[in-house]
């Protein structure tokens, strides 16, 4: 690979190189062809032999438009014609775009990915001339930079793409692109993707109907000690209830652990009417209440550069006590999924291992079966799941827009989590180009 310098005192697209270098990859001899992104412009060649060979002198002028940033970029020649990268480009939700120093984690591992790394609102891009307006992090000064870009090579989002945004970068991004779905993974799409219940997978899925008033929630405290009432497409334990039976009727806790009596079967379903949600879901609840909290795991799968899925990190979410959810902020806080299976189900550290490797195991099952059968572009998720007293493993949700950049700052035991998934997608990214 030759070493590329961006060279601002250079006016005009041109590369300056000597003529061992020139013959050496076999460039012609008045100008190539230069890639940045999914862009590509004409370079006039340069001659001059008091640079080093295999160094190549480039102007930032790449367009009318596009300046070339000075950064410590990777290069190759094909075909005659020379690639500068990686370009990758992400879509942070509007809150990251108008904070962007909230995003700085993100680049902490910048050193081994290199090139430009931008990010952008949808709202900025200009399709019909293939440039993007954004910010592009500068690692000399640590800080982010307002520029003018070409399409990227790879495309790293976290907010939903239109069926048009997505076919528009599909169609010059060859498919390098994650994380898209082509419609919304809710708290019913386990049931739906995982194969009949033959699957060894669907052993792990708690049982699940389709709320239909509340004998659906009758017959289902029929079979357990209590279920969940869950709404199919919210998120972070909103409108979530607990129900089990109590005397003649039942008991419903909301997400704070606030408790009501209702009397009969007519009144709950009166009571959940008027929560006005238009599709639940009536859950198993699994027993996973230890020394009076309830506690569930999150297994963070990231694709590592050799695209193999990976838990990145698990952590086990405690909850307050009294609370049905381990949400933020009903949560008391967050250890390693090891700490958690050390302290609260007193496994020895080679027993809590083999579980949290039985864990991701089960992890990479259901996301090969979601890409493979719904047209997903993943590489970043997190898989949310319960072990009960048992120490079996119960599926519970994947979430691809998890909450992972912050919005304020973590304590210690989430910061250290945090910073293992956060640099990752950008490793994964790259690994999709040639570089």
């Amino acid at each position: 690979m030759p070493e590329v310098i961006i060279d601002n005192s250079i006016q005009e697209p041109i590369l300056i190189m000597n003529e061992k270098t020139l013959f050496l990859h076999q460039f012609s001899f008045d100008s190539t062809i230069v890639h940045l992104g999914a862009s590509k412009v004409r370079y006039r060649i340069d001659i001059n032999n008091s640079l080093k060979s295999d160094v190549i002198r480039i102007s930032p002028f790449f367009s009318e438009k596009i300046q070339i940033p000075a950064l410590p970029f990777d290069s190759y020649v094909s075909n005659k014609e020379l690639f500068i990268g990686p370009v990758i480009g992400f879509i942070p939700s509007r809150y990251f775009y108008n904070n962007p120093q909230r995003l700085k984690e993100r680049f902490t591992d910048y050193e081994h990915v290199k090139g430009l790394i931008y990010f952008f609102n949808k709202k900025n891009i200009n399709f019909h001339k293939r440039i993007i307006h954004g910010y592009y992090y500068n690692p000399a000064d640590d800080v982010f930079t307002e520029g003018t870009f070409p399409l990227p090579s790879v495309l790293y989002t976290r907010v939903k793409l239109s069926k048009q945004e997505f076919v528009y970068f599909n169609h010059f991004l060859k498919g390098k692109l994650f994380n898209y779905t082509p419609f919304p993974i809710t708290k019913d799409s386990l049931r739906k993707i995982i194969p009949l219940p033959s699957s060894t997978l669907r052993t792990h899925l708690p049982h699940s109907i389709t709320y239909n008033g509340g004998r659906s929630i009758k017959r289902m405290l029929t079979k357990y000690s209590g279920v969940y009432v869950k709404p199919v497409n919210l998120s972070r334990g909103r409108g979530i209830h607990y129900v089990c039976n109590k005397n003649a009727g039942y008991q419903v806790y909301d997400t704070n652990g606030k408790a009501a009596y209702i009397k009969n079967t007519k009144a709950l379903t009166a009571f959940f009417k008027r929560k006005k949600h238009k599709h639940l879901l009536v859950q198993q609840a699994i027993d996973t209440i230890f020394k009076g909290h309830r506690l569930d795991f999150r297994v963070y799968m990231q694709k590592n550069s050799e695209h193999v899925w990976q838990a990145s990190a698990i952590s086990g979410k405690v909850a307050d006590k009294r609370v049905i959810v381990t949400n933020y902020p009903y949560r008391k806080h967050i250890v390693t999924g090891e700490e958690a299976l050390s302290f609260y189900y007193s496994l020895p550290q080679s027993e809590a291992s083999a579980k949290l490797k039985e864990a991701e195991v089960l992890c990479r099952e259901v996301l090969t079966l979601f890409e493979r059968k719904r047209n997903f572009f993943l590489g970043d998720v997190a898989v949310d799941l319960a072990v009960d007293n048992k120490l079996k493993i119960w599926l519970l949700e994947v979430q691809v827009r998890y909450a992972a950049d912050i919005k304020e700052p973590l304590p210690d035991d989430e910061s250290i989590i945090s910073k293992n998934i956060l640099p990752t997608p950008f490793h994964y990214a790259k690994s999709l180009t040639e570089f």
